[in-house]
């Protein structure tokens, strides 16, 4: 009789670790993401940047022709610009995983992107570097502003031209007055070579005829600089 027992205890115990492992293979294998969000240029860590890991399926759905993404956890950099996700790594055909950041109030502009690819059961480090921009507060006299809008920008150059960021200007204003004098602010690269664009158009769509003045001003690392611009729309 005891040695049916014995039997019985083994088969339950095999059992068992079968059934565990079936389960660990369902969960997936613990992984972790860990990086540093930096500002390239003051050399400081960036804190409140939210870093998300997301599930993309592609192509998903019951054609097998869209993209579906899930969301599968966030982490937010500390006081020192560090993070850390700890998740369970488990793809189906067609699935990958994305590492990507989501606005969240951090007034910061991404410039280097981490690759997607992660090891399972590993930390995969995956560090995000860009800047803070600054402002510049434009006091501008503007004349005869009869083919309005009058609009206005910044451009600045990139730093790595060859990284997958594309932005080269935040925001334009359009102005309407004819005649007005108004401050305005720009979002702008800090320590870069900033060109402030005037500009508006004249005749029939779709032979319009560009008019166009240009400012050089290289910024530095104030958080706000003040400029005064008298812009006379007759003259260009």
């Amino acid at each position: 009789m005891q040695r049916i027992y014995k039997l019985i205890f083994k088969i339950l115990f095999i059992l068992c670790i079968v059934s565990c492992s079936q389960d660990d293979d369902d969960i997936g294998i613990e992984t972790v993401i860990s990086g540093h969000v930096s500002d390239l240029i003051r050399g400081e860590g960036i804190s409140g940047y939210k870093v998300v890991l997301e599930k993309m399926c592609k192509p998903c759905g019951s054609g097998k022709t869209s993209t579906q993404i899930e969301e599968i956890a966030t982490a937010i950099t500390d006081a020192n610009g560090n993070y850390s996700i700890t998740f369970n790594y488990k793809l189906e055909d067609r699935e990958s995983y994305i590492i990507s950041s989501k606005f969240n109030g951090v007034d910061f502009f991404t410039e280097n992107y981490p690759t997607w690819d992660l090891k399972p059961g590993t930390t995969n480090m995956k560090n995000f570097s860009g800047w803070r921009p600054v402002r510049l507060r434009l006091t501008l006299n503007v004349l005869n502003n009869v083919n309005k809008p009058l609009m206005v920008r910044n451009e600045f150059t990139r730093s790595n031209p060859s990284s997958n960021w594309g932005i080269n200007s935040i925001g334009v204003q359009n102005i309407y007055e004819e005649n007005i004098t108004q401050t305005y602010i720009l979002k702008s690269r800090p320590n870069d070579n900033t060109k402030l664009i005037f500009w508006y158009y004249t005749g029939p769509q779709p032979n319009r005829t560009l008019h166009q003045k240009t400012f050089s001003y290289p910024t530095s690392l104030d958080d706000m600089t003040d400029l005064s611009f008298t812009i006379d729309c007759s003259t260009f």
